[in-house]
């Protein structure tokens, strides 16, 4: 069970962070999931590496 402590530490942890909500097709995410797995990483940690990466080339093409 969690205690108020713990919820209302995890609502200021929340806060200070934005969601972003993805609509893709489920063959898509199978994909996706699979290069994940691959990597030894989670769904989200692949995308944020993959999106990281990216916009570091195109920073230094810039």
């Amino acid at each position: 069970m969690t205690t108020e402590a713990q919820k209302h530490a995890i609502q200021k942890y929340l806060a200070k962070l934005t969601t972003l909500t993805l609509r893709l097709p489920p063959d898509e995410v199978e994909r996706m999931k699979a290069h994940a797995d691959r990597n030894g990483v989670s769904l989200r940690q692949y995308i944020r590496q993959t999106m990281a990466a990216q916009m570091d080339r195109e920073d230094k093409a810039e």
